[in-house]
């Protein structure tokens, strides 16, 4: 199911862990999603989401761009270089080129970077990260939402609020 027009009074609701949501959808409809989570000085917030739903659009568009990716490799018989390890580095290389486009710029300087350029390197991030993902049978959507379950117990609201430091240091 995916969601076309998201409209949040407060944060994505996935950036809340160990909270409760209720749901009610009807196929190709509108959906409202309302939270309760705790707020600051122990109030609670509802938030209200409403998404227009069109069913299984946005995993069908992650597997067409899976589909797209794997066939543009195995037509030029690339498979055999995409190992594990080498998806991994390719990943951080890639992730490396991006990180190149902001090395040395000051502040003001970032605006200046080129979109395309980001793009691209962003592109190459993200098809190596699907490469890898796909190659052990990992849903993307679920392993994030698992990783800001654990970052939200690690890093709870009121001691992590306006810092960066590590949860080792809270």
């Amino acid at each position: 199911m995916g969601a076309v027009g998201v409209k949040a009074l407060v944060r994505p609701f996935f950036y809340y862990a160990n909270t409760t949501a209720t749901k009610t959808a009807t196929a190709n409809t509108t959906a409202t999603t309302t939270k309760t989570v705790p707020s600051t000085q122990n109030q609670e917030t509802t938030i209200i989401y409403q998404q227009t739903f069109k069913p299984d659009n946005l995993m069908t568009r992650y597997e067409e761009i899976i589909t797209k990716i794997i066939e543009f490799r195995n037509e030029r018989d690339w498979e055999q270089f995409h190992d594990a390890k080498n998806l991994a580095l390719a990943l951080m290389l890639e992730a490396a080129e991006l990180n190149e486009l902001f090395l040395w710029k000051k502040e003001d300087q970032i605006k200046d970077i080129d979109i395309e350029r980001i793009k691209e390197e962003l592109a190459d991030v993200l098809t190596y990260s699907f490469f890898l993902a796909h190659k052990y049978n990992l849903d993307i959507f679920q392993i994030v939402e698992e990783k800001m379950i654990r970052n939200g117990q690690k890093y709870p609201r009121e001691k992590a609020r306006g810092t960066a430091k590590k949860y080792t240091e809270l």
